[in-house]
């Protein structure tokens, strides 16, 4: 995943939202660091946080991280990831389409929009030619 991010502005905003719904502080402080972004998301409550992260993604698309990955495709890959394991139902939890889409209804949208779509629990891009493409996307912080 390299050069400009394959998610557009929208897409990400809604995937930063994800953030807000982990409710400490230290879970996002901690992936924060993870990213090597500590200096662009400073203090404040949660959704300050969630704001700065979202506005340097979105003005810096084709920024990488420290393994030449496009930043903004692997932060979303793991914020959407979080989002997948909570959309979860019955006895073994089972990833539920239903769930997600009712539960991110912005994020579901942004994913039509930039030719993604959530299968069996895994972001994949659409491919109209033939089977879909599974994305790196690594568990969320803990």
């Amino acid at each position: 995943m390299t050069g400009v991010s394959q998610f557009s502005r929208r897409t990400i905003l809604a995937a930063v939202d994800i953030l807000a719904g982990w409710g400490y502080h230290v879970q996002v402080d901690r992936f924060v660091l993870e990213h090597g972004l500590e200096n662009v998301v400073g203090g404040g409550s949660i959704a300050a946080k969630a704001h700065a992260l979202s506005g340097h993604l979105i003005e810096n698309t084709d920024a990488l991280n420290e393994d030449g990955e496009n930043l903004a495709d692997v932060v979303v890959g793991q914020l959407v990831a979080d989002a997948i394991r909570r959309s979860t139902t019955g006895y073994p939890r089972e990833f539920d389409l239903g769930t997600i889409n009712q539960n991110y209804q912005a994020l579901n949208r942004g994913f039509e929009r930039d030719g993604f779509t959530v299968e069996g629990g895994e972001l994949v891009l659409s491919t109209k030619s033939g089977p879909p493409v599974m994305l790196k996307g690594g568990p969320p912080p803990r």
